[in-house]
Protein backbone atom coordinates (compact mmCIF):
# COMPACT_ATOMS: atom_id res chain seq x y z
CA UNK A 1 0.00 0.00 0.00
CA UNK A 2 1.39 3.25 -0.97
CA UNK A 3 0.61 6.43 1.24
CA UNK A 4 0.83 10.22 0.45
CA UNK A 5 2.50 12.61 2.43
CA UNK A 6 1.52 15.76 3.02
CA UNK A 7 3.69 18.74 4.74
CA UNK A 8 2.23 22.63 5.07
CA UNK A 9 5.10 25.29 4.75
CA UNK A 10 4.28 28.81 4.73
CA UNK A 11 5.13 30.95 1.92
CA UNK A 12 7.13 34.32 2.91
CA UNK A 13 8.93 37.10 1.94
CA UNK A 14 13.07 38.47 2.94
CA UNK A 15 11.56 39.51 5.93
CA UNK A 16 15.24 40.93 7.08
CA UNK A 17 15.55 43.28 3.81
CA UNK A 18 11.71 44.67 4.35
CA UNK A 19 12.27 45.41 7.86
CA UNK A 20 15.95 47.08 7.17
CA UNK A 21 14.12 49.20 4.02
CA UNK A 22 11.44 50.12 6.17
CA UNK A 23 13.09 51.67 9.13
CA UNK A 24 14.90 53.78 7.06
CA UNK A 25 12.03 55.61 6.08
CA UNK A 26 10.53 59.29 7.64
CA UNK A 27 8.84 58.36 10.95
CA UNK A 28 4.61 57.76 10.14
CA UNK A 29 3.63 61.40 11.00
CA UNK A 30 5.99 62.76 8.84
CA UNK A 31 4.84 60.40 6.04
CA UNK A 32 1.52 61.21 6.29
CA UNK A 33 2.70 65.81 6.57
CA UNK A 34 4.34 64.68 3.15
CA UNK A 35 1.23 62.91 1.09
CA UNK A 36 -1.56 65.05 2.88
CA UNK A 37 -2.91 62.38 4.81
CA UNK A 38 -4.62 63.68 8.28
CA UNK A 39 -3.02 62.71 11.31
CA UNK A 40 -6.33 62.02 13.42
CA UNK A 41 -7.84 59.24 11.75
CA UNK A 42 -7.08 55.71 11.23
CA UNK A 43 -5.68 54.38 7.87
CA UNK A 44 -6.96 51.20 6.38
CA UNK A 45 -4.78 49.78 3.37
CA UNK A 46 -4.90 47.63 0.65
CA UNK A 47 -2.53 46.57 -2.14
CA UNK A 48 -3.63 44.44 -5.50
CA UNK A 49 -4.99 44.15 -9.02
CA UNK A 50 -8.31 45.89 -9.83
CA UNK A 51 -10.31 42.46 -11.17
CA UNK A 52 -13.68 40.97 -9.56
CA UNK A 53 -11.43 38.27 -7.66
CA UNK A 54 -9.71 40.75 -5.25
CA UNK A 55 -13.49 42.31 -4.12
CA UNK A 56 -12.28 45.40 -3.53
CA UNK A 57 -15.92 46.38 -3.63
CA UNK A 58 -16.84 45.02 -0.43
CA UNK A 59 -14.38 47.30 1.17
CA UNK A 60 -15.92 50.42 -0.17
CA UNK A 61 -19.44 49.39 0.57
CA UNK A 62 -18.41 48.48 4.57
CA UNK A 63 -16.78 51.47 4.97
CA UNK A 64 -19.62 52.95 4.63
CA UNK A 65 -20.46 53.11 7.92
CA UNK A 66 -17.12 53.45 9.80
CA UNK A 67 -16.47 56.71 10.72
CA UNK A 68 -13.05 58.21 11.56
CA UNK A 69 -10.95 56.13 8.96
CA UNK A 70 -9.36 56.44 5.40
CA UNK A 71 -8.70 53.88 2.84
CA UNK A 72 -5.90 53.78 0.58
CA UNK A 73 -5.93 51.60 -2.20
CA UNK A 74 -3.35 50.90 -4.46
CA UNK A 75 -3.52 48.93 -7.90
CA UNK A 76 -4.18 48.78 -11.46
CA UNK A 77 -5.97 47.09 -13.51
CA UNK A 78 -9.54 46.98 -15.47
CA UNK A 79 -11.97 47.65 -12.82
CA UNK A 80 -10.39 51.17 -12.08
CA UNK A 81 -12.73 53.14 -13.60
CA UNK A 82 -15.63 51.39 -12.26
CA UNK A 83 -13.85 52.18 -8.59
CA UNK A 84 -13.70 55.40 -9.16
CA UNK A 85 -17.40 56.14 -10.29
CA UNK A 86 -18.35 54.16 -7.15
CA UNK A 87 -16.48 56.84 -4.97
CA UNK A 88 -17.91 59.67 -6.48
CA UNK A 89 -21.20 57.97 -6.80
CA UNK A 90 -21.31 57.10 -3.42
CA UNK A 91 -19.80 60.91 -2.00
CA UNK A 92 -16.68 58.86 -0.36
CA UNK A 93 -13.87 61.10 -2.25
CA UNK A 94 -12.77 62.40 1.23
CA UNK A 95 -13.01 58.77 2.98
CA UNK A 96 -11.90 56.58 -0.02
CA UNK A 97 -8.36 57.57 -2.18
CA UNK A 98 -7.19 54.79 -5.03
CA UNK A 99 -3.98 55.22 -6.11
CA UNK A 100 -1.87 53.85 -8.81
CA UNK A 101 0.29 50.87 -8.32
CA UNK A 102 3.81 51.60 -6.58
CA UNK A 103 6.79 49.57 -5.77
CA UNK A 104 9.74 49.18 -3.65
CA UNK A 105 10.57 52.18 -1.15
CA UNK A 106 7.47 54.25 -2.74
CA UNK A 107 4.80 51.36 -1.51
CA UNK A 108 6.67 51.11 1.80
CA UNK A 109 5.75 54.00 2.53
CA UNK A 110 2.32 53.13 2.53
CA UNK A 111 2.93 50.29 4.79
CA UNK A 112 4.62 52.45 6.96
CA UNK A 113 1.99 55.37 7.35
CA UNK A 114 -0.99 53.05 7.86
CA UNK A 115 -2.77 51.23 10.73
CA UNK A 116 -4.43 48.06 9.79
CA UNK A 117 -4.42 46.10 6.36
CA UNK A 118 -7.32 44.76 4.21
CA UNK A 119 -7.40 41.46 2.21
CA UNK A 120 -10.64 40.61 1.17
CA UNK A 121 -9.77 38.46 -1.74
CA UNK A 122 -12.86 35.74 -2.88
CA UNK A 123 -9.69 33.44 -4.04
CA UNK A 124 -5.92 33.75 -3.84
CA UNK A 125 -3.18 30.77 -3.74
CA UNK A 126 -1.49 32.73 -1.19
CA UNK A 127 -0.58 36.80 -0.89
CA UNK A 128 2.26 37.83 -0.36
CA UNK A 129 1.14 41.55 0.58
CA UNK A 130 -0.09 39.95 3.77
CA UNK A 131 3.63 38.75 5.09
CA UNK A 132 4.55 41.92 4.02
CA UNK A 133 1.61 43.79 6.00
CA UNK A 134 2.47 41.73 9.15
CA UNK A 135 6.25 42.75 9.35
CA UNK A 136 5.17 46.12 9.02
CA UNK A 137 2.95 46.09 12.28
CA UNK A 138 0.20 45.74 10.49
CA UNK A 139 -2.74 44.00 11.97
CA UNK A 140 -4.30 41.91 8.65
CA UNK A 141 -8.30 41.76 8.00
CA UNK A 142 -7.54 38.53 5.60
CA UNK A 143 -9.91 36.60 3.76
CA UNK A 144 -10.25 32.72 4.67
CA UNK A 145 -10.53 32.01 0.66
CA UNK A 146 -6.44 32.85 0.54
CA UNK A 147 -3.72 30.84 1.60
CA UNK A 148 -1.87 33.81 3.93
CA UNK A 149 -4.85 33.25 6.30
CA UNK A 150 -2.79 30.80 7.82
CA UNK A 151 -0.52 33.26 9.16
CA UNK A 152 -3.44 34.82 11.01
CA UNK A 153 -5.12 34.18 14.72
CA UNK A 154 -8.12 36.47 15.33
CA UNK A 155 -7.89 38.77 17.68
CA UNK A 156 -4.12 38.67 17.98
CA UNK A 157 -2.72 39.84 14.38
CA UNK A 158 -5.66 40.32 12.95
CA UNK A 159 -9.10 38.31 12.00
CA UNK A 160 -9.69 35.78 8.89
CA UNK A 161 -13.30 36.71 7.47
CA UNK A 162 -15.99 35.43 4.65
CA UNK A 163 -15.20 37.71 2.20
CA UNK A 164 -18.98 36.83 0.75
CA UNK A 165 -20.32 38.24 4.37
CA UNK A 166 -20.44 41.29 5.83
CA UNK A 167 -16.66 41.70 8.22
CA UNK A 168 -17.53 45.45 9.46
CA UNK A 169 -17.24 44.08 12.96
CA UNK A 170 -13.97 42.83 12.33
CA UNK A 171 -13.04 46.25 11.05
CA UNK A 172 -14.37 48.32 13.89
CA UNK A 173 -12.40 45.87 16.62
CA UNK A 174 -9.44 45.62 14.95
CA UNK A 175 -9.61 49.93 14.97
CA UNK A 176 -10.75 48.96 18.61
CA UNK A 177 -7.67 47.30 19.31
CA UNK A 178 -5.14 48.86 16.44
CA UNK A 179 -2.05 49.19 19.19
CA UNK A 180 -2.58 45.90 21.02
CA UNK A 181 -2.71 43.74 17.58
CA UNK A 182 0.35 45.82 15.85
CA UNK A 183 2.69 44.58 18.47
CA UNK A 184 1.14 41.13 17.76
CA UNK A 185 1.22 41.37 14.26
CA UNK A 186 4.90 41.86 14.03
CA UNK A 187 6.24 39.21 16.35
CA UNK A 188 3.80 36.58 14.61
CA UNK A 189 5.54 36.71 11.26
CA UNK A 190 8.88 37.71 12.88
CA UNK A 191 9.95 33.23 12.47
CA UNK A 192 9.20 33.04 9.05
CA UNK A 193 12.72 34.15 7.91
CA UNK A 194 13.94 32.89 4.72
CA UNK A 195 16.86 31.25 6.47
CA UNK A 196 14.11 29.54 8.70
CA UNK A 197 12.73 28.80 5.84
CA UNK A 198 15.56 26.61 4.09
CA UNK A 199 15.72 25.11 7.39
CA UNK A 200 12.12 23.70 7.52
CA UNK A 201 12.78 22.41 3.76
CA UNK A 202 15.95 20.94 4.80
CA UNK A 203 14.28 19.17 7.63
CA UNK A 204 10.81 17.97 5.43
CA UNK A 205 12.64 16.18 2.61
CA UNK A 206 15.40 14.89 5.21
CA UNK A 207 12.30 13.51 6.71
CA UNK A 208 10.97 12.13 3.76
CA UNK A 209 14.56 10.31 2.56
CA UNK A 210 14.26 8.92 6.33
CA UNK A 211 11.49 7.71 5.96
Amino acid sequence: NSKSIIKKSLQTIDLKTWQLEFSKLPEKIILKKDLNLPNNKIILLSVGAFIPLKNWTSVFKELKEIENCIYILIGDGELKEKYTQYVKDNDLENKIFILPRKEGNELKKYFKLSDIFIFPSLKDTFGYVVPEALISGLPVICSEKAGASSLISNSKNGYVIDPNKSYKKEIHLTIKNCKKMKLHATDSISKYTIENKAIEYYTIFKGLIND
